[in-house]
């Protein structure tokens, strides 16, 4: 049997819960996206004193549906090496008995908290390279790594419900129209 693990957080004289879909340490804060795409910063200040708060940052960038594949939104946080905070949306598909739901592609979103609270959506990683599964990010210069492209997002989905075991590294390319394609698939033991 297999369990979900979730993170969420209630605001005061609020009864909707926020649900975390990511959190990084950046730039000596943590810093967590709800479910919804929101960025919010988590203040620390006198631990003894005050409960920590959860303050929004930035709305998120995908207010309405804009992409066909948009039926649930999955988000990742990723420092890319620049120094900006990346925002990668997952665009998922079901398959036609709704058995399945695999990745088709990616929105991406970059913004420097420091300099301005705003996501602008991006279409290039200036070179970097970022793998992405459930619970990590990392991002690494794509041409000191010949094997793996440059701008490029490779990520590991993980079949849960109907397909037990299974697994499947795919990577995406902005600069590439045909959208995420299988890198490797096969079953995990």
């Amino acid at each position: 049997m297999r369990t979900c693990r979730t993170s969420a957080f209630l605001k005061p004289a609020s009864d909707k819960t926020k649900y975390i879909e990511d959190a990084i340490y950046y730039r000596d804060q943590f810093y967590f996206v709800d479910s919804s795409g929101a960025l919010f910063v988590c203040e620390l200040n006198d631990l003894h004193h005050d409960p920590p708060k959860a303050v929004l940052v930035a709305p998120s960038p995908c207010s309405t549906i804009e992409h066909a594949y948009d039926y649930d939104k999955v988000f990742h946080l990723v420092e890319l090496l620049s120094g900006e905070l990346l925002l990668a949306k997952k665009l998922r598909k079901y398959t036609k008995n709704e058995l399945y739901i695999y990745t088709v592609g990616f929105s991406t979103y970059k913004m420097n908290p420091l300099v301005e609270l705003k996501w602008m959506e991006v279409h290039n990683l200036c070179g970097d390279t970022v793998y992405l599964d459930k619970y990590s990010s990392l991002s690494l210069m794509g041409s000191q790594f010949p094997e793996c492209n440059p701008n490029c997002i490779y990520f590991i989905e993980t079949g849960y419900f109907y397909v037990d075991g299974w697994s499947e590294i795919t990577v995406h390319n902005d600069d590439d129209e045909s959208g995420s394609r299988p890198y490797y698939v096969g079953v995990s033991k």
